[in-house]
């Protein structure tokens, strides 16, 4: 079935990638107005955009020293800032935690490694959504909740209990039995 398990990024699919992460970047600060994060110029607008898009790009927050590298990096000595935000946009999308999913770990005890929040909201979305977490999921991995029992189970029942799930499933099932390859005959 449909996996990326064994997937080569040659050339043709990095070139891919990157017109794809180019043409999301140019609509992003093309349209960085119409965003509705309160701002539309300035570092401090470019870190409120990062901190929000960077969390959903990288599927947890930014660390803050991460955050302020690519501020300086982008925006020291003050360029125009459309060209900024498209930069900044451009390198999210290409970044290993972007396009990569892997476990960092809350703590580390012996041979086990505790996943933190955040890795467990990546691994219940991309199981059961097929996607990236959505506001709610990262809000619980931010708080905490998914490390315990409690909040886990409810937010796996929200999951369940969304239309995404049986597309997901259905995706899957598909893909493992050929039915895309049937479809038709």
């Amino acid at each position: 079935f449909s996996s990326n398990a064994n997937a080569v990024v040659d050339a043709d699919r990095l070139g891919k990638l990157v017109d794809a992460a180019d043409g999301v970047a140019a609509l992003v600060a093309d349209g960085f107005a119409e965003l509705g994060l309160g701002c539309s110029r300035g570092r401090t607008c470019a870190q409120q955009f990062l901190q929000s898009y960077g969390r959903l790009t990288y599927r947890r927050a930014l660390a803050a020293d991460e955050a302020e590298a690519m501020l300086t990096l982008l925006f020291e000595p003050e360029p125009d800032f459309a060209e900024g935000i498209r930069q900044l946009v451009r390198a999210l999308l290409l970044s290993g935690d972007a396009l990569y999913q892997y476990e960092v770990g809350a703590d580390t005890r012996g041979a086990l490694t505790r996943l933190s929040g955040y890795d467990l909201a990546s691994k219940l979305s991309l199981l059961l959504w097929n996607t990236v977490p959505d506001d709610a999921l990262l809000l619980a991995a931010e708080r905490g909740e998914l490390e315990t029992a409690t909040g886990f189970d409810a937010q796996v029942e929200r999951l369940l209990g969304s239309q995404r799930v049986t597309e997901s499933v259905g995706a899957f099932y598909r893909g493992w039995l050929f039915l895309e390859a049937c479809d038709g005959k």
